[in-house]
């Protein structure tokens, strides 16, 4: 997600529209799936090929790297808990917004615990942000 200089918050890229930027998404997880999981794979794909034979990470995971995908990558949740380690969806707005947006999210995931973490390093903003969480829970 992006925010661009016109202030506008943009959750695929200029130019994709939202029926593209679906398979889209699924293609590129689905290849560093393979690039994590698999040992030196060869991909064919839209972006060419990759030669895995020359391949590793460094330094070598000692354990599985977890993949998490957004509400804005366009896939189903249940495509979501098959495939990642997690979901992450980014409520944007005043409390009353937030709060439709966490009960369209406990609706679609049947949740009972939310966790809420932001990478916001202004920290009045950051406790604004979690503020707003609060209001929108609590009302």
């Amino acid at each position: 997600m992006s925010r661009y200089s016109d202030g506008k918050v943009r959750d695929i890229p200029d130019g994709l529209s939202k029926q593209e930027s679906g398979p889209l998404f699924k293609e590129n997880f689905e290849i560093l799936d393979r690039l994590l999981k698999e040992d030196q794979p060869t991909i064919h794909s839209h972006a060419g090929l990759i030669d895995g034979t020359d391949m590793r990470l460094i330094p070598k995971p000692v354990s599985s790297i977890p993949t998490k995908a957004t509400v804005f990558s366009n896939q189903s949740i249940n495509w979501i808990a098959r495939n990642g380690d997690g979901w992450l969806q980014y409520p944007i707005g005043d409390p009353a917004g937030v709060k439709q947006q966490l009960h369209e999210l406990i609706e679609k995931t049947d949740a009972d615990e939310i966790m809420a973490h932001t990478d916001i390093f202004d920290h009045k903003a950051l406790l604004r942000s979690y503020e707003i969480l609060a209001q929108a829970a609590v009302n």
